[in-house]
């Protein structure tokens, strides 16, 4: 019926209908393909498209670390989280494990960038692995020669509160990285990071003497000591034991009383409009 229509039209219009059938069949023919290959690609890829830990391991010391990252984000596909798991503590244990040579630091660094682009929020496509925070902050406890490239990526994981948690309990440890998760929090954590240094300033001090000091330094620079004296004042001259309980206080001194007075010029006005 097609043909014998297209039989009777003319020859302009032939050449149109003809050039439009044959873009209409195909932008179908990838679309039907795809659907008649969707059993044999699910079926293969377990086998040609990802690679075990120990392959990865491989293509790692071998300067690519891409294929770690587009494993643990998932680019190929789904996996499971055991496996996601397997493999990052492969990375992971590499790192912990390895010699501070200059050989081998190439190949450590390229191992802490998988782990931590794995878990980031910016632009790598795919899915970020979940358990990216939990093998930086195992590195930093038991790798510290390496610890410095594992505390940026936590400001940049998927889920920025567990980085700046995890950031925080270094900061608060004896670590020799404490010093430098105080810094970190400062330039790289953002609104969270400066909110999460004011909460340390004003509470416990610290554990490490060289972060204390750095914590100082940054309060000094942001103006937060000038903010703890005044309320240390206040606390003082007020009768509170916290900042709450002053800041409490000093609103009732201040607020409340100009309620009143307000109450009362209203009354006064009321009863000048009322006349004697």
């Amino acid at each position: 019926m097609m043909l014998l229509g297209v039989a009777a039209m003319p020859r302009p219009m032939v050449r149109s209908q003809l050039r439009l059938s044959a873009q209409m069949l195909a932008s179908r023919i990838p679309l039907c393909l795809a659907f008649s290959l969707l059993p044999y690609s699910a079926a293969s890829q377990a086998h040609s498209s990802r690679a075990d830990a120990a392959s990865l391991m491989q293509q790692l010391r071998g300067g690519n670390n891409r294929a770690p990252v587009a494993e643990l984000r998932q680019l190929s596909g789904p996996r499971s989280r055991a496996a996601l798991d397997e493999l990052a503590d492969s990375l992971t244990n590499f790192v912990i494990t390895a010699s501070g040579d200059e050989s081998q630091a190439v190949n450590v660094f390229a191992a802490l960038s998988a782990i931590g682009r794995s878990g980031s929020r910016r632009s790598d496509g795919g899915v970020p692995y979940a358990g990216a925070g939990a093998r930086l902050s195992r590195i930093i406890e038991e790798a510290p020669m390496w610890a410095g490239g594992a505390l940026i990526p936590l400001t940049r994981l998927q889920n920025r509160a567990e980085g700046i948690e995890r950031l925080s309990a270094v900061a608060q440890s004896e670590s020799p990285s404490a010093p430098a998760a105080v810094e970190i929090l400062d330039h790289y954590g953002g609104e969270p990071g400066e909110a999460e240094l004011r909460r340390l300033y004003r509470g416990p001090s610290l554990a490490s003497e060289r972060a204390r000091a750095v914590l100082a330094t940054v309060a000094a620079r942001r103006g937060w000591e000038r903010t703890r004296r005044k309320l240390d004042a206040a606390k003082d001259a007020l009768g509170a034991d916290t900042g709450t309980a002053a800041v409490n206080a000093a609103l009732v001194v201040v607020v409340f009383p100009a309620e009143i007075f307000r109450g009362f010029d209203a009354l006064v006005a009321t009863t000048n409009e009322d006349g004697p």
